[in-house]
């Protein structure tokens, strides 16, 4: 599965972030694994469409991978815009 990466900044607290990661990867159904306190990997499928990946929460900003299959190649775009509108809820 190729890899997509993009980073969304944010604004509130570490903390706050954290939650709005966990919140999100849960409402898209996806199983979520913090590795440490900054930094969690994700699995699940959405819309028959499985998808896997990371959030890494650095100051200001978190860096996000996603492995998505080919198929979903076309709707990064709009993954990347759901992703941040999500954390910035």
């Amino acid at each position: 599965m190729p890899k997509f990466n993009f980073q969304s900044p944010y604004t509130i607290s570490q903390e706050e972030i954290k939650k709005k990661v966990n919140k999100g990867v849960q409402k898209f159904g996806a199983n979520v694994d913090w590795k440490n306190e900054n930094e969690c990997h994700f699995s699940g499928e959405y819309n028959g469409i499985k998808v896997s990946g990371s959030f890494i929460i650095k100051d200001e900003v978190v860096d996000i991978s996603m492995n998505l299959p080919l198929v979903a190649k076309p709707f990064q775009g709009k993954i990347k815009e759901k992703v941040i509108e999500e954390l910035n809820k």
